[in-house]
């Protein structure tokens, strides 16, 4: 798997994203190209990418696979994230991103769907953590950040601070 996009950058609520990888054969043909898709926290859902010059595919059989997710995955502000798997005849495997280790490295590419609602002329932080509570409890948790068109995944987020990491905060939402 050589690399991987998504079109568009940031969509738009109510819009698919179309995600198209190359692929060439290493060892054998290629048997199959599957897409891995989670959105926000969700079950990881799988969904086969073609190369046959249909449903976003634009040419059939020159090694860019493509899936369009359909628009009705996410809504707005929410995180899509994605990981492609190939796999040859022989059963040989890839992964893109690759994930060499659940503490270094990240575990899907993705994007953001657009929020009409906020309106901002500063660059706008998406921060996505599955599990606030354990910050709450001081216990380091991972998740997301999405910054300038820009996945940052897998990311380790621990609470900081030392007298006033115990005293009552003004509410925050993460």
């Amino acid at each position: 798997i050589l690399a991987a996009t998504h079109a568009p950058s940031i969509p738009q609520p109510g819009e698919s994203l179309l995600i198209t990888t190359r692929v060439a054969p290493a060892f054998s043909p290629i048997a199959g190209v599957t897409l891995r898709y989670r959105v926000m926290f969700g079950a990881v859902a799988s969904l086969a990418m073609n190369d046959a010059g249909t449903d976003g595919d634009a040419v059939a059989g020159d090694g860019v696979w493509s899936a369009r997710l359909p628009a009705a995955q996410a809504t707005a502000g929410q995180l899509i994230r994605y990981a492609i798997s190939a796999s040859d005849a022989q059963g040989h495997a890839s992964r893109f991103p690759p994930f060499p280790s659940p503490t270094d490295s990240e575990e899907f590419h993705g994007t953001v769907v657009a929020d009409p609602a906020i309106t901002s002329q500063l660059p706008v932080v998406h921060v996505f953590v599955e599990n606030t509570g354990a910050l709450d409890g001081g216990t380091p948790t991972r998740g997301a950040l999405f910054h300038l068109g820009e996945l940052y995944d897998n990311v380790r987020f621990e609470v900081h601070g030392q007298s006033s990491s115990g005293w009552p905060k003004k509410g925050y939402n993460i």
